[in-house]
């Protein structure tokens, strides 16, 4: 069954980083050097991480460098137990982790972005018509066009993520 969603944005960026521990001896540069690490990492199963690491992920030379786990409490136990380097995730929800979640305690992101995607407002099409639909991407537009929007993520950003 097709969901058909209306997308309005987009809202900002998420930015995919690796996550590791701060006194680990694990630095990335660049995308190559995840092939060069000595334990494998984590990654979500069925998230995007782009396009390189698509193609290291089914590159058979490669496969055993990945993890496939089913959620974040697993990524952050196999660290734990130095079962992977590090594992990949966006940015802001580790940045909130290290704030907030002891379970985060510890742990440091790379500065070298592995992909980024843009973020969109989806809105289902059998909760909303159309009209209410331009109505709302008109309305975000607007936001845009007067920087609100900008403000109102700079201000969130600053506060909970940065």
């Amino acid at each position: 069954m097709a969901i058909n969603l209306y997308f309005i944005g987009p809202i900002r960026n998420e930015v995919i980083v690796f996550v590791t521990y701060v006194n680990s001896n694990y630095h990335l540069n660049s995308l190559d050097d995840i092939i060069k690490l000595d334990k494998p990492i984590a990654i979500q199963r069925d998230a995007y991480y782009g396009k390189v690491i698509e193609r290291f992920i089914h590159h058979n030379d490669y496969k055993g460098y990945f993890v496939h786990v089913p959620d974040n409490e697993t990524k952050l136990r196999l660290l734990k137990r130095g079962r992977i380097s590090g594992f990949l995730e966006v940015k802001r929800n580790v940045i909130h982790g290290i704030k907030h979640d002891v379970q985060y305690y510890g742990l440091r992101y790379s500065g070298l972005i592995i992909h980024q995607n843009p973020i969109y407002f989806a809105l289902s099409k059998q909760s909303i018509n159309e009209a209410l639909q331009q109505n709302i991407a008109q309305g975000f537009a607007r936001l845009v066009e007067k920087g609100t929007l900008k403000e109102i993520v700079a201000k969130y950003q600053k506060h909970d993520f940065q």
